[in-house]
């Protein structure tokens, strides 16, 4: 139980199978869905009550199952096996989105929003091999598409970035330089404009 003075803002918390009464998941070192799992229920202070599920994956705990919006209105979870990494998930409108990772680095490497729905839209990741920025994003759906470019200093310092749409003969592009510090230099917008920075 959790409350203010008074009982004002006043929770209940009570704790099902794989919970212990500390309300801790210990999470082991690998993902099993039917063992490493633990339920819990809310009382919200207006009364209304809250079912939650959570998953234990390499040390972590995941909610994998709400019965109210909770974290952008998700109400469900599924995850990569032996990871904490979401495979998919459903909001309460049953909209579904997956996600396929590169699990050592732990960068996603398509997500499709909306998925076997005719409004449903797919992002590609193209990543740089030595930081977790992206070289090539590219976005499709509903007859259209659009491309993301980007280029990196040895510092990991964004040099260009080009974007083109399926909706644009002409693609539109930035780009910026920097000082030996990382500060940026200058930065040049789509127009041709240059702002030089001084420090």
């Amino acid at each position: 139980t959790t409350s203010m003075p008074g009982d004002v803002n006043k929770y209940q918390m009570s704790y099902g199978n794989g919970m212990p009464p500390t309300g801790t998941l210990v999470a082991m070192n690998f993902h099993d869905p039917t063992w490493s799992k633990g339920s819990m229920s809310v009382r919200h202070p207006n009364g209304t009550y809250e079912s939650r599920t959570y998953e234990g994956a390499n040390g972590k705990a995941v909610l994998t199952y709400s019965s109210r919006p909770l974290g952008q209105g998700i109400k469900t979870r599924t995850l990569v096996p032996d990871t904490n990494l979401v495979a998919s998930q459903t909001d309460f409108n049953d909209v579904v989105t997956t996600t396929t990772w590169n699990t050592t680095r732990e960068l996603p490497l398509t997500t499709v929003r909306a998925s076997s729905r005719p409004e449903a839209q797919t992002t590609v990741f193209t990543w740089h091999p030595q930081w977790s920025l992206p070289t090539l994003v590219t976005t499709s759906g509903q007859n259209t598409s659009n491309t993301h470019q980007y280029t990196y200093d040895t510092k990991g310092n964004m040099l260009t970035h080009v974007w083109t749409s399926s909706l644009s003969t002409t693609p539109i592009t930035t780009s910026a330089t920097y000082q030996a510090n990382s500060l940026m230099a200058t930065e040049t917008d789509a127009m041709g404009v240059v702002t030089q920075y001084t420090y």
